[in-house]
């Protein structure tokens, strides 16, 4: 397997932290342009169930794979883990909150014959099928039993930032265990994974509706790691920005995918609209508009418009058009063509 560098890294480069990547973790593709089927097909991704996740029928197999799927986004997924037949547990303590239970993180114990477990792997857009759960979570290789690895990772629901404030912590959601990993001190991420063997989420790729499957694991053995004297992660300032870029740089992939139809074009394109976001601008209008500008801009036009743009001074329409008229460059804005 081929090692990669977390998303963030190949938009960031200018940044410190292009150069503060973790030594003490690995990144691995597990899978490149994964195009996850219907669960309605036939034989849905049972090659990816067995090669990528590695589900064995051994219930004596020494690492587990289980699924942390978001309720919030997977219609019915208490009520369904009751019919599924599999071991699950919810993050959250329900038992005191039971109104938490529809949008709370789910640990699922994955069989290889099980369907929910094929359905963590299953995607259709055309259907509103809960079932369907590909995006809804990741999944983790871990030692632990359920319960154990349950109450490891509920030490990851809430975390503080600098000043001591807890705050929810989506763990679930792809990319962001990574993210805080990368920013955490040596013994947090020793402390993280000791209780798990490997994390596996999907990251969009520039072609539709295909994913490539990222695995993140600790570098050092886990028999090695220290037992003493392990930090926690913190939501500090360091996390908060990777945790943005993470978000970012997947905004900006979905939204190359969806509006450019050139495939060759779609790599500028977000980066463009990865720094957009990165600079505090959301709207997609705006994010275009910059596209179809920097990309017939020289190199020299191009720094003065990011250091314009970047500098917060202006409003980013403002900066566009100024650098539009000034360079004669037409089609930038949609509301102006005739």
């Amino acid at each position: 397997m081929d090692d990669v560098t977390p998303p963030w890294a190949r938009r960031i480069a200018r940044d410190e932290m292009q150069t503060h990547a973790a030594i003490d973790m690995c990144h691995d593709l597990l899978c490149q342009k994964f195009a996850p089927q219907s669960i309605r097909m036939p034989v849905p991704n049972d090659d990816t169930l067995r090669n990528v996740l590695q589900l064995e029928k051994d219930p004596n197999q020494s690492v587990h794979c289980y699924s942390l799927v978001d309720a919030a986004q997977s219609l019915f997924l208490p009520e369904r883990l009751e019919i599924s037949g599999l071991k699950h547990h919810c993050l959250y303590d329900i038992q005191q909150r039971p109104e938490l239970a529809e949008s709370a993180p789910w640990l699922v114990a994955l069989e290889a014959d099980a369907r929910f477990s094929k359905g963590t792997l299953c995607f259709d857009a055309t259907s509103s099928d809960p079932a369907n759960m590909f995006g809804h979570g990741i999944w983790l290789k871990s030692h632990l039993d359920i319960v154990s690895l349950r109450d490891h990772l509920r030490g990851y629901t809430f975390l503080q930032d600098e000043v001591g404030v807890r705050q929810y912590f989506r763990l679930q959601e792809a990319g962001m265990l990574d993210a805080l990993l990368l920013s955490a001190s040596p013994d947090a991420r020793e402390k993280f994974f000791s209780g798990v063997d490997q994390i596996i989420y999907p990251w969009p790729t520039l072609q539709p509706q295909t994913w490539d499957l990222v695995a993140v694991s600790s570098a050092t053995d886990r028999d090695k790691l220290p037992v003493h004297k392990r930090s926690a992660a913190k939501l500090d300032a360091p996390a908060r920005k990777r945790l943005q870029g993470y978000v970012n740089d997947r905004k900006a992939r979905l939204l190359a995918v969806d509006r450019v139809t050139n495939e060759a074009e779609r790599a500028q394109a977000c980066d463009v609209f990865f720094r957009m976001l990165m600079a505090g601008y959301e709207t997609p209008t705006r994010l275009l508009e910059a596209w179809r500008l920097v990309r017939r801009l020289s190199a020299p036009a191009q720094q003065a418009f990011w250091r314009d743009i970047e500098s917060g001074q202006h409003s980013p329409r403002r900066v566009i058009l100024v650098f539009a008229q000034h360079y004669k460059i037409d089609d930038v804005f949609e509301d102006l063509a005739a």
